[in-house]
């Protein structure tokens, strides 16, 4: 078996962003070529150059190879803040704003379910609206993560903050597992999706009212997520509403969303484009840039100029200490101008 060379590592690597936009950092590079030699095993491939052009021509394999790079983990009721700031604040803004009594959630990157299924009991506890005004749509790029959603059959530490009311209240349980009960999963519909691919013309992903694109960015290189967070902006209604993870931001990503602060969580509101700013608002903001720009310089120069002048009759003092030779006062000086300026080569 030939070795995987640089060269080829980085083919590997191309391919497998080309298909999922993932970004590899030094830890997957690392887990794949691991991965690779399990997979070169399974189909008895017995070089990397001849594996490298199976999965080219092999949709099945490299989707396979893709799904081992796209598990993430999580569990139910993830950032309960923000699940309460949608209980709480987006949906009575909504019913308020919005004709229609429905509500259209799309969970992107849903993983194994726990998300949208947490959305789905959130609003049902909500009591604002009920099963058949809800559609959530739950959407992920690897199809092994899908086939658990979609049983919705869970145990373990995923189900650590789920209250025993819930657990008995939206769940049947059996041999030490959980299963969604048939309500809470018909309200629930999950789909294969790349982020990659245009999705706005998508007939399942229109009329959406908000978007949990939560703890994803990390995967994706700035371009791609500016294109997939544009075409958030594309598809969803008005009013629209994006929830992002904890520690995610679109600062310098895009302009288009405002962010919504809260106590202890924020979210975003899509931006009404008939309220975007004119060219003419544009040159007022731009002029008043320049105006402020130029004060602040005026008044920096201004300040300098203070601080030389002071600097001057401070030196003089010294000068004056020096010839009484009154030390204890220079050193008080000194240290005074070391404070302000600890590289001042005159001190």
């Amino acid at each position: 078996m030939n070795l995987l060379n640089q060269e080829l590592k980085e083919r590997f690597i191309q391919l497998l962003e080309s298909k999922s936009g993932i970004i590899f950092d030094k830890i997957k590079e690392d887990e794949l070529y691991y991965e690779i030699l399990r997979l070169m095993k399974k189909y008895k491939i017995s070089s990397f150059n001849l594996f490298y052009e199976f999965i080219s021509k092999n949709e099945k394999v490299l989707k396979e190879l893709v799904n081992f790079f796209t598990i993430n983990e999580t569990f139910f009721f993830r950032v309960p803040e923000q699940l309460d700031a949608l209980k709480y604040n987006v949906l009575p803004e909504l019913l308020r704003k919005k004709k229609k009594k429905t509500i259209k959630i799309w969970s992107a990157g849903c993983s194994t379910g726990e998300e949208p299924y947490s959305i789905a009991i959130t609003l049902l506890e909500s009591g604002i609206y009920n099963k058949n005004q809800i559609k959530i749509i739950g959407t992920d790029i690897n199809e092994n993560v899908l086939k658990i959603a979609k049983k919705g059959i869970y145990s373990g530490r995923t189900l650590n903050f789920v209250s025993d009311y819930f657990l008995y209240k939206y769940f049947t349980i059996f041999n030490n597992k959980y299963e969604i009960i048939d309500s809470v999963k018909n309200m629930v519909e999950f789909k294969y999706l790349n982020l990659i691919d245009d999705f706005t013309k998508i007939d399942y992903l229109n009329d959406l009212d908000i978007i949990f694109f939560r703890n994803v960015l990390i995967y994706f290189d700035l371009n791609t997520t500016k294109t997939i967070i544009k075409n958030f902006f594309k598809i969803l209604n008005n009013p629209g509403y994006l929830f992002l993870g904890p520690s995610e931001t679109l600062f310098e990503i895009s302009t288009k969303f405002e962010v919504k602060m809260l106590k202890n969580t924020f979210y975003y509101n899509k931006i009404n484009e008939n309220n975007s700013i004119t060219n003419k608002q544009k040159e007022l903001i731009k002029e008043q840039t320049k105006e402020k720009k130029l004060i602040k310089k005026e008044k920096y120069e201004r300040i300098k100029t203070q601080e030389k002048n002071i600097s001057e009759c401070s030196y003089k003092k010294f000068q004056e200490l020096l010839n009484n030779k009154k030390i204890d006062e220079i050193k008080i000086m000194l240290e005074s101008f070391l404070k302000k300026d600890p590289f001042n080569k005159k001190c």
